[in-house]
């Protein structure tokens, strides 16, 4: 990325920039406006949502009426859950486009799944179908369509979404603070470390603040009970505590779904089930997040495999580790400290880069802020 001195775009960054300048940070500006090269028509590439819901509207919710699922069904669900293998690697251009498509479409995938297999006797609407598919409502929750208490569950979601917006208006902030890869190599061992530090807590802001939005307003507009996606997982005192209980409800409980499904009930024992059931789980993880990194990347490095593999072989030993409060510091700063492996393919790949062109109008990201000082030349 090509920048101009400061003094001589004064009048054309955003006010952001100039809160940064005025801190007395140093910043770069960008010279010319970051863009999306898109490799396809973009009418194409927009046209992939509203083709999806349309799938799953008019032709897969007229099929959960039926006392079990038909092979169209079944059909459907793999059309839309491996529809990213369908579309190609990379088909965008935009690793961030790629990335929201293979998630989405892999999580409502999933669920497709438990409800064609796993049929209530109530019939749902559409509005409640697409309810269980893209939010986190409570297991007891009632379908939309019965009666239940006007205003506690929007009061739940509007207090989840009030706990979740300070950190999706910081994702901007620190999207300017996320340097461009090419820069890594120019930097100390400890100024890297802290540069991909931050590019974790710009993903964990993006879930925690900025997806978890999305779901409680949606509760709100549904009036359902919404289990929050994030559980404070900074503050996990054990591993299995923070992977079992605080982090990534979406993905996590499919993933134990997927795993029940695979197992069914071939694995017996207490400890030595739950052992293996983790191991599995983060087996499946790193499969999906190295799956993920694919279609998005257009590469698979193998980083986030090996990432969920060593934290489920860590799980696994965590009951025999005596517990304290040294051990519940040590899980923080040593999950932290491993978290690069999960962050580096984001950064090469210029995954933050390709986020920052998508940020529009008043929150558009038209400087790079040295948080931690800049590389050496």
């Amino acid at each position: 990325m090509d920048f101009m001195n400061t003094n001589e775009a004064r009048m054309a960054f955003s006010f952001w920039t100039q809160l940064f300048i005025d801190a007395g940070w140093p910043v770069d500006v960008d010279d010319q406006p970051r863009e999306i090269l898109w490799s396809r028509p973009l009418p194409l590439v927009a046209s992939v949502f509203p083709f999806l819901i349309c799938v799953l509207t008019l032709a897969y919710h007229p099929l959960l009426i039926q006392p079990e699922p038909s092979r169209l069904e079944i059909l459907l669900c793999l059309l839309v859950g491996l529809f990213p293998v369908i579309w190609g690697a990379q088909g965008s251009g935009s690793a961030v486009f790629e990335f929201a498509l293979s998630t989405i479409t892999s999580v409502v995938g999933l669920r497709m799944v438990r409800l064609s297999f796993f049929r209530r006797r109530t019939r749902r609407s559409r509005l409640d179908m697409w309810t269980e598919l893209i939010s986190l409502p409570l297991p007891d929750q009632t379908t939309h369509s019965q009666a239940q208490a006007p205003s506690s569950a929007r009061r739940q979601n509007a207090i989840q979404a009030m706990q979740a917006l300070p950190q999706a208006v910081l994702v901007p902030t620190l999207l300017r603070c996320i340097p461009p890869p090419e820069s890594l190599i120019h930097m100390s061992f400890i100024q890297a470390r802290l540069y991909h530090m931050l590019a974790g807590l710009a993903i964990l802001f993006v879930l925690q603040g900025s997806v978890q939005l999305c779901l409680s307003s949606w509760g709100i507009v549904m009036n359902s009970r919404q289990k929050p996606m994030f559980r404070n997982p900074l503050g996990a005192r054990t591993l299995q505590e923070l992977w079992g209980q605080r982090w990534n409800r979406v993905v996590q409980e499919q993933l134990h779904f997927l795993f029940a499904c695979l197992a069914g009930n071939k694995v017996k024992g207490g400890r030595r089930r739950r052992t293996l059931a983790a191991l599995a789980t983060f087996l499946l993880s790193g499969l999906f997040h190295e799956y993920l990194a694919y279609q998005s990347f257009g590469t698979a490095s193998f980083q986030q495999f090996w990432f969920f593999m060593i934290q489920g072989v860590l799980c696994s030993m965590e009951p025999y580790i005596p517990k304290g409060a040294t051990y519940a510091w040590l899980v923080r700063v040593s999950w932290v400290l491993m978290c690069e492996m999960y962050t580096g393919a984001w950064l090469q790949s210029h995954f933050f880069e390709q986020a920052k062109a998508f940020l529009p109008g008043p929150i558009r990201v038209d400087s790079m802020v040295w948080l931690f000082g800049r590389p050496a030349t």
